[in-house]
């Protein structure tokens, strides 16, 4: 038998230290823009959060809105709904957001009426919001509706609501007290 001693043998090559330094440039970049990423979403989730509580100053109207401010009557609201206010909001002259704000006197209030309303299909696209119940309408409810239109809406239901407030002062004025009326009799005898 022969022996052969001259087995080749491979031996691993060593990579260059260039190759090696090329792939460390990717992990800090994939690192970073995991760290971006995760920073994004940890500001957009604690915004969304820590949403600013909703001040009276957001129901004036202005140049890029209209508010229209409904007071409930007892007979068709609960006694801890204290107002409605809609407000349409316009790009240009054309509309294109109306949401409702039901306004209750605390956070238990609106909630328990939340609990109560949500099932029904006015208040499909309804959410909580501290002491509010807003609405936000389909498009279709406001779809073709001017800053105009809804400012000419506004005044008349303002005009109507003072009316009637004129009307109850003057029923108020006009029925007297049993203090009053005894009052001008006991003059009278004297």
């Amino acid at each position: 038998m022969y022996l052969n001693n001259n087995v080749i043998r491979k031996v691993p090559k060593e990579k260059p230290k260039s190759a090696k330094k090329s792939k460390a440039p990717i992990y800090i970049t994939c690192i970073v823009i995991s760290m971006i990423s995760i920073a994004i979403v940890s500001w957009v989730v604690i915004s969304y959060l820590n949403k600013p509580p909703i001040s009276d100053d957001y129901f004036v109207s202005n140049s890029t809105k209209t508010t229209i401010n409904l007071t409930p009557t007892d007979s068709t609201s609960g006694p801890s709904h204290r107002q409605t206010y809609v407000v349409y909001e316009y790009e240009d002259d054309l509309v294109v957001s109306m949401k409702t704000y039901f306004e209750y006197e605390d956070a238990r209030s609106a909630e328990i009426a939340y609990e109560t309303l949500k099932n029904q299909i006015e208040f499909k696209n309804a959410e909580l919001t501290d002491k509010y119940i807003i609405v936000t309408a389909d498009t279709s409810q406001f779809e073709g509706l001017t800053a105009s239109d809804i400012r000419q809406q506004a005044a008349a239901i303002e005009a109507y609501q003072a009316k009637n407030r004129g009307e109850e002062i003057n029923q108020i004025e006009e029925v007297p007290t049993d203090s009053e009326s005894g009052d001008s009799n006991s003059e009278e005898d004297n």
